[in-house]
């Protein structure tokens, strides 16, 4: 009968032993484990959601630098334009001074060639007048000849009037 009595106490260990596993487990393991996967799934749903918005913002970064692409390939674009004028002006600014200079060489030499004539009739001018003064009284000295000048001159004027 020990034997029996020891198997039945062995029994009821083993059945409490049991029990309390499944209490410790039931009580602390299991909501351990609970809790660690509802951790496991809100980590991995914020590593999820992480990821998207790295995505995303790696989106919004290629999408800014291809607008500042566009816009300094614009810049580029309009830099060339306006040099391009910039050089062009410069250019006509040039022809301008050079046309400027050169009519200002042609103005100074015609002056120049003007003053020298002026000049040249200050002083020949007397000479000139004493000789053409000397020829006309040598031609009108002669009366005949100074008929005929009377005459034209009263021809001329009837003509004119």
């Amino acid at each position: 009968m020990m034997d029996v009595i020891n198997i039945v106490f062995r029994c009821l260990d083993f059945f409490v032993i049991v029990s309390l596993g499944f209490y410790v487990m039931r009580q602390y393991i299991i909501p351990a484990v609970e809790k660690m996967l509802r951790e496991y799934g809100v980590f991995m749903y914020n590593l999820e959601s992480d990821s998207k918005n790295l995505q995303l913002q790696t989106q919004s970064i290629y999408e800014n630098i291809q607008d500042q692409d566009r816009n300094f390939q614009l810049m580029q674009t309009r830099f060339a334009v306006w040099k391009k004028k910039c050089d062009e002006r410069v250019l006509a600014q040039k022809h301008e001074q050079a046309r400027t200079d050169d009519l200002m060489r042609h103005r100074f030499i015609v002056r120049t060639e003007h003053i020298k004539n002026e000049n040249a009739i200050k002083e020949e001018f007397p000479d000139i007048l004493d000789a053409a003064t000397k020829i006309l009284q040598i031609k009108y000295h002669n009366p005949h000849e100074q008929r005929q000048y009377v005459e034209l001159l009263i021809s001329i004027m009837k003509e004119r009037s």
